[in-house]
């Protein structure tokens, strides 16, 4: 499946506030931004970690996310530009190549910020 993230927008803290509202993202952000030094590491040691990360939520957010798997697909939907129908189609390759390019394309720092704004 061709996938293609764009960068997070001011609309989409919204999307993704309402899922905070239905399992508890507080608690799965706040464990996997914790502990995370960046200072003395290298470029790909980073993006490694940025992507481990990113990977560590959203799988956390799926194993919680019973309750609200159309508003997850749907925010994954806005921002790949895909139908909800077609994310939940996705095969483990399909996840993986999403949130690579989520964690590309968004910066960690702003990342961060941004799904402390959504959960506050």
């Amino acid at each position: 499946m061709d996938i293609k993230v764009r960068e997070l927008e001011f609309r989409d803290i919204f999307s993704f506030a309402k899922i905070a509202k239905k399992i508890n993202i507080k608690n799965i952000v706040k464990k996997a931004m914790e502990n995370n030094n960046l200072e003395n590491l290298k470029e790909e040691e980073i993006k490694a970690l940025q992507e481990e990360k990113g990977l560590e939520i959203i799988v956390e957010i799926f194993t919680e996310a019973g309750e609200a798997e159309k508003e997850v697909c749907k925010f994954i939907g806005n921002i790949t530009g895909l139908k909800i129908e077609d994310v939940q189609k996705w095969k483990l390759k399909d996840l993986k190549e999403f949130v690579k390019q989520f964690m590309e394309i968004n910066d960690f720092s702003d990342l961060k910020d941004f799904f402390m704004q959504a959960i506050d």
